[in-house]
């Protein structure tokens, strides 16, 4: 509710620091000759801000996204990818995020990957997202999700989404490691490709379908579900895995506590 109702800033002091964090792992991985995307999946509300009741309203029309970003703008601080024009665009032809659930729906990942893609395409030209076409989107019937869990709504047992009917896995070898918290790490592969190498960072939106987009883009991709692993995202991991490109994914909601997050390959 906070979040939706931007009623929690960072103050001046976190704003300083979470730039300056965020900075160090800029130069760190221009050191290392790779590129460094941070990527921000919106909150639900911030998609859908209509669904909720008309007695909740924001109090301030400045997001905590929107403060951060603007102060990385202002000192020349390459900004967090801002995915929210584009799924608010795209809910316009269909939905993006699970009716019952909070996390983005196969169409909704879809759309981030594009924007991942474009922007990680101005540094690596040869990268280009798939179309919507290749993927053959349909309509299908799926399981409720974790909103009608948790509110117990038992009969909310199935919802039609959007979904990719051609087979990732029929382009990509893939290897999945469960651990034993909440998550999982996979590696994947294209043999005999000269795509760059990815070592992604990411919470459940990444599990939500956007590494199974992202595997066709990478001659090799690693997969840290950070909220699991934390002790992964530092610089000694980091070059065990040699990257072309590191991406670090996190959902909006959890934005207030990005900077603990990079502060292993912020260190010195």
């Amino acid at each position: 509710m906070d979040d939706f109702q931007n009623a929690l800033h960072f103050s001046n002091d976190a704003l300083l620091s979470t730039s300056q964090t965020i900075a160090e792992c800029h130069k760190y991985a221009q050191q290392h000759n790779m590129a460094f995307l941070i990527v921000v999946a919106p909150n639900k509300a911030s998609i859908y801000p209509d669904k909720l009741p008309e007695q909740i309203q924001p109090l301030s029309e400045l997001s905590r996204l929107d403060q951060l970003n603007n102060y990385l703008r202002a000192h020349k601080i390459p900004e967090i990818l801002d995915l929210r024009p584009a799924l608010r665009e795209a809910r316009q032809q269909q939905d993006v995020y699970n009716k019952t659930g909070t996390h983005w729906n196969n169409y909704g990942a879809y759309i981030a990957y594009v924007e991942i893609i474009d922007a990680l395409s101005k540094k690596y030209t040869g990268l280009e997202p798939y179309s919507a076409k290749f993927f053959r989107f349909r309509m299908v019937s799926q399981d409720s999700s974790d909103i009608a869990g948790l509110i117990q709504a038992n009969f909310l047992v199935k919802e039609k989404v959007s979904t990719p009917t051609r087979n990732v896995d029929d382009f990509v070898h893939k290897i999945n490691f469960p651990d034993v918290g909440f998550g999982y790490h996979e590696i994947s592969w294209i043999p005999n490709s000269d795509l760059p190498t990815l070592l992604l960072f990411h919470d459940s939106f990444g599990y939500a379908g956007l590494n199974n987009f992202l595997a066709l883009n990478f001659s090799k991709a690693f997969y840290i579900h950070r909220t699991s692993s934390p002790l992964y995202l530092n610089k000694q991991a980091i070059e065990q895995f040699a990257p072309d490109i590191v991406i670090f994914e996190i959902v909006e909601r959890n934005l207030k506590g990005i900077r603990g997050q990079l502060a292993g390959c912020a260190s010195k």
